[in-house]
C-alpha cells in the first residue's frame, strides 16, 4: 500500500512540474517559446489518464507553435518532381533595400514597427519551379523575414485554431472541413495566421509594384489594407498586428457565410463567401462596433476606428471571458479602440503602382498551378454539378460524428483528411464519399435546422 502511494505521489509531482513548465514556458512570444519533447508531453498526458488521475482544468490548451515549428519541413525528404525545388523560409533579415532585385541575406535588424515585418505566403506545396522561386524572393524585403506555408503548415494552424481548448470562432471547427477549394482554404487561413502572429500576407502571384518598398507599411499602423479596383479593401494583400479585431470580424463573417444550408460544399464560391466579400462585411462590422452605421465597405484612403461589438463577444467567441491565458487570447481592451489604415485609390489599383496582382504572369501562374496540382475555384463549378448537393452543414455534421466513430474510415483522422472530397456519379446523379463509398442524400429542410 505504501509503495503504491509513493508511485502515485511521484506521478503527481512529475506531472505538476511538467504542467507548470507547459503553462509558464510554452506560452511565450513566438520567437522565444521553448519546445517540450513530444514524448514527454505524451507521457504526461498518459500519467493523467493512468489510474484516473485528473487535471484541475477541463481542457489543457496547447502552446501555439512558433512560425519555425509551424512551417518546419525536411528538405532532404521533401519530394519534389524533377525541375522543381522545395522553397525554404527566408528567415534571416534581408538588408537589400531593392524590392525587385534578388536579395542577399544578412543579420540586419528589422525596423521598429507595430505590424511585424513578417511576410506570409502560401501554396499547396513548397515545390516550385525556378521562375516562381525568383518571383517569391522579391518579397524578401529589407528588414523582413518570409515564411512560405504549404498545405501541411496551413492545416496545422487551422487544427490549432479549431480544436485547441476553445474554437477561435464558434463553428470554425465545422466549416474548416468544408473548405474544398484551395482559394477558400487560403482565405480563411490568411486571417488566422495574421490573428495569431501578425505580419503581412500577400497572394502568391502578387509582385511588389514600383512604389512598394521595405518601409511601405507605416510603422505606426495597427492594420493596413489597400484600395482595390472595385473600391473595397484589398484581400489579396493585407497586414495587421496580432489579435486585431478587424481580422477577427472578417473571420467571423467567413464562418457565418460558409455554414449555410443551401450552398454546395464542393463549390465554395470564395469571392462572395470567404474572400473580398468577407473582408468588406467584416470591415463594416468592425466600424459598426463603435457606432459608425454609415459605412458600406467602400472606403477612401484614411484611418478608420472600430472594434468588436458586445453581442459578437458573447455569441461568436467561445473563449472570451473564461479566464484564458492573455498571451493566447486577447482581453476586452485588445479588441476595442483599434484602427485600420487604408491606402490608395481605384485608379492607383488599376495602375498597379503598389501591387502588381499578376506579377507572376498568366503563363507562369498556369504552369505553377499545374505543377502544384491546384484547381482554380471557377473550374470546380464544371466538375461538380448542383444535382443532389451536399451542404456544408451536412458535411460538417457528418464529419463531427464520424471522427468519433471507431468503425468509420474517418475515426480520429487529421483535419486534412476530413475536408470535403465528394465525387459525382453522372449515372445516378448523386455524390459519393470516395473513402466510405457512401451515397449521399441531400438533407431535407427539416434536417438543416
Amino acid at each position: 500500500m505504501r509503495t503504491r502511494l509513493m508511485v502515485v505521489l511521484c506521478f503527481l509531482s512529475l506531472t505538476s512540474i511538467v504542467r507548470m513548465y507547459l503553462s509558464q514556458s510554452l506560452y511565450g512570444d513566438v520567437s522565444e517559446a521553448m519546445v517540450l519533447p513530444t514524448s514527454i508531453e505524451t507521457a504526461v498526458d498518459g500519467l493523467y489518464s493512468f489510474g484516473r488521475i485528473t487535471s484541475s482544468s477541463t481542457s489543457m490548451t496547447k502552446r501555439l507553435p512558433t512560425l519555425d515549428e509551424l512551417t518546419a519541413f525536411d528538405a532532404s525528404s521533401y519530394d519534389c518532381p524533377p525541375g522543381l525545388e522545395a522553397f525554404p523560409n527566408l528567415v534571416v533579415h534581408n538588408n537589400n533595400a531593392s524590392s525587385s532585385a534578388t536579395p542577399t541575406t544578412t543579420t540586419a535588424t528589422a525596423p521598429t514597427s507595430r505590424i511585424p515585418r513578417i511576410v506570409h505566403m502560401t501554396s499547396k506545396t513548397r515545390c516550385v519551379n525556378p521562375e516562381t522561386a525568383a518571383h517569391v524572393r522579391r518579397w524578401h524585403l529589407a528588414g523582413h523575414v518570409l515564411y512560405f506555408h504549404d498545405d501541411a503548415a496551413v492545416f496545422r494552424l487551422l487544427e490549432h485554431a479549431s480544436t485547441n481548448g476553445h474554437e477561435l470562432v464558434r463553428n470554425l471547427s465545422r466549416i474548416v472541413t468544408c473548405l474544398s477549394a484551395g482559394a477558400a482554404l487560403s482565405d480563411v487561413w490568411r486571417l488566422v495566421v495574421l490573428w495569431y502572429y501578425g505580419g503581412i500576407y500577400t497572394d502568391l502571384d502578387n509582385a511588389p509594384g514600383p512604389e512598394y518598398h521595405a518601409g511601405f507599411v507605416p510603422s505606426g499602423a495597427d492594420s493596413f489594407f489597400l484600395v482595390e479596383e472595385l473600391g473595397t479593401m484589398s484581400q489579396f494583400y493585407l497586414a495587421a498586428t496580432k489579435f486585431h479585431p478587424a481580422v477577427l470580424q472578417m473571420l467571423i463573417d467567413c464562418v457565418r457565410q460558409m455554414h449555410r444550408p443551401q450552398d454546395h460544399v464542393m463549390v465554395n464560391n470564395p469571392a462572395k463567401r470567404t474572400g473580398p466579400g468577407a473582408v468588406k462585411r467584416g470591415m463594416i462590422a468592425f466600424q459598426r462596433a463603435v457606432g459608425d452605421t454609415e459605412s458600406n465597405g467602400y472606403l477612401d484612403e484614411g484611418v478608420y476606428a472600430g472594434g468588436i461589438a458586445s453581442e459578437t463577444l458573447a455569441n461568436d467567441l467561445p473563449w472570451f471571458g473564461v479566464g484564458n491565458d492573455p498571451s493566447l487570447y486577447p482581453t476586452l481592451a485588445d479588441l476595442t479602440n483599434r484602427t485600420v489604415t487604408v491606402r490608395g485609390s481605384k485608379l492607383e489599383a488599376q495602375q498597379r503602382i503598389y501591387i502588381h496582382r499578376n506579377g507572376l504572369g498568366a503563363k507562369a501562374k498556369r504552369l505553377a498551378y499545374a505543377q502544384s496540382n491546384m484547381t482554380h475555384f471557377l473550374d470546380m463549378r464544371k466538375k461538380y454539378p448542383r444535382n443532389n448537393i451536399v451542404s456544408c452543414q451536412q458535411h460538417s455534421h457528418r464529419m463531427a460524428t464520424l471522427v468519433h466513430t471507431s468503425a468509420s474510415w474517418y475515426y480520429q483522422t487529421p483535419l486534412s483528411q476530413r475536408i470535403a472530397r465528394y465525387e459525382y456519379n453522372a449515372t445516378d446523379q448523386h455524390y459519393y464519399d470516395p473513402h466510405t463509398h457512401e451515397r449521399m442524400e441531400t438533407w431535407s429542410e427539416s434536417e438543416w435546422q
